[in-house]
């Protein structure tokens, strides 16, 4: 069913992280601009589902991440939610930054399933240049240990400040992070570097044109060999977070996107 609107439920977002964690969303241009989204092998031997993410009329409408326990580290402006159809729809205004991410058990994912799209593509994202390098939605996940920070710790001031020293310490060994994101078709397939992160963090564009009859996007990827053009030097980890992401700083126009399900899959 293909989706024609936002819905008009807006709720104001207060940032809840230090401003490292909030420029670390705004990805710049890499020098390696090589193609990984498009040499990673499209995987159609169904593999056991490690993880999944789907909606359901019951999830919270302010946030269906917040009743599905995703953690909200970056929320700056303004943004709605609705599920209809089985599908999370989210409306971001102009100027609006959000991070929503969900730590699991480590766990090797060999393939990965999104089935999304864009309602509403906003004007002015360029990512030619740094200002206008922003994303309607993206997808991250990251490799490492289990992770130790947890929604709980961020509701009293004690928590905020442990999980605040936490994102410090992360500048200098941020966890490898690899980003999907929907954009413009003339930058499909570059790959990016975190602002502050660096090296640790890519991010990879996926055309937002790229639907099918129904007006919806399915993106599958190889893992391993997208982390491997990520961080051809590192030894691949497991999936230990999923990040749910969209950043209009400093735009002026709006943006709607949907997710209908994020399916990792292992051996």
């Amino acid at each position: 069913m293909r989706i024609k609107s936002c819905g008009k439920i807006i709720i104001s977002l207060v940032s809840l992280a230090a401003f490292a964690v909030a420029a670390a969303i705004a990805p710049v241009f890499g020098a390696d601009s090589n193609d990984a989204t498009r040499s990673a092998p499209l995987l159609k031997t169904l593999q056991k589902p490690v993880f999944e993410l789907r909606f359901s009329k019951e999830d919270s409408v302010v946030s269906p991440l917040d009743s599905l326990g995703f953690c909200p580290v970056v929320k700056k402006g303004k943004a709605s939610f609705l599920v209809a159809d089985s599908t999370m729809v989210v409306s971001v205004s102009p100027g609006t930054r959000m991070l929503y991410s969900l730590a699991i058990n480590p766990v090797a994912v060999s393939r990965m399933r999104i089935v999304w799209g864009t309602v509403r593509f906003p004007q002015g994202v360029d990512w030619s240049k740094a200002p206008t390098r922003r994303e309607p939605i993206g997808v991250a996940l990251s490799y490492g240990k289990k992770l130790k920070t947890t929604c709980a710790e961020t509701s009293s001031i004690t928590g905020f400040l442990s999980f605040a020293v936490s994102l410090i310490g992360r500048l200098f060994s941020a966890p490898f992070t690899t980003v999907v994101f929907l954009g413009p078709p003339q930058w499909h397939g570059g790959k990016y570097v975190g602002v502050l992160f660096k090296n640790r963090v890519k991010y990879f564009c996926l055309d937002y044109t790229a639907v099918d009859s129904s007006g919806t996007i399915v993106t599958d990827l190889g893992v391993d060999s997208l982390y491997h053009q990520a961080f051809p030097k590192e030894r691949i980890r497991p999936v230990n977070a999923v990040s749910v992401e969209a950043d209009l700083d400093g735009l002026t126009d709006s943006s709607c996107a949907f997710i209908r399900s994020i399916t990792l899959y292992g051996e």
